[in-house]
């Protein structure tokens, strides 16, 4: 997927805008504009992951929209994690580490991401290859949060898509946000 093409752009500005991400008040109330903070995104149950590339874009973009993020971002990422492998619960994804003020703003958004491209994955992985996909859960729940411009209209014929679409889990991803020094032990487990 080309994470920079206008139009996955556009959608990213559009997430961050919905979610009022540039203006969080909460992080700019309690959190020192200096502070730096490390996130890690585990799985938190076994699937197939999709999305990954949205990490590093995201945080581009929010830093285009705000006008105001000086430092820069490390996305860190083991070489044998890319999408389309399997995780099981509790693996790391990637590490975060950036502004504490901008990983809190940007970590719904990235999550978002990440749960409805995995759950897609996910159950088409389930559904296509039954057989092999048995350590994998199928449980599914609606999602909650929509995102804007991915939603495509489909046709009757694509009736199995649009099922996958609805079942997406949003149980996939959770994310343990370190504030301070790395090895601060503070630390918010969002539940997600």
């Amino acid at each position: 997927m080309d994470w920079n093409s206008r139009r996955i752009t556009s959608i990213l500005e559009n997430a961050l805008l919905e979610d009022r991400a540039t203006r969080d008040a909460t992080s700019y109330a309690c959190i020192d504009p200096n502070q730096r903070a490390a996130a890690t995104i585990l799985a938190k149950e076994d699937c197939i992951l999709a999305g990954i590339g949205c990490l590093a874009r995201i945080l581009d973009v929010y830093a285009a929209l705000d006008g105001a993020v000086t430092s820069h971002y490390e996305v860190t990422t083991h070489p044998e994690i890319f999408d389309g492998i399997r995780l099981h619960k509790g693996q790391s994804v990637a590490v975060v580490r950036h502004n504490a003020r901008v990983v809190l703003s940007c970590e719904r958004v990235i999550l978002n991401f990440m749960q409805r491209m995995s759950g897609v994955a996910t159950q088409t992985r389930a559904r296509l290859f039954p057989g092999s996909a048995s350590s994998i859960s199928t449980r599914s729940a609606a999602a909650a949060d929509r995102i804007t411009g991915l939603i495509y209209p489909m046709a009757s014929s694509s009736r199995t898509i649009t099922l996958l679409l609805r079942e997406a889990s949003r149980r996939l991803w959770s994310m343990l946000i370190s504030i301070g020094a790395e090895n601060s032990p503070s630390k918010w487990k969002c539940a997600r």
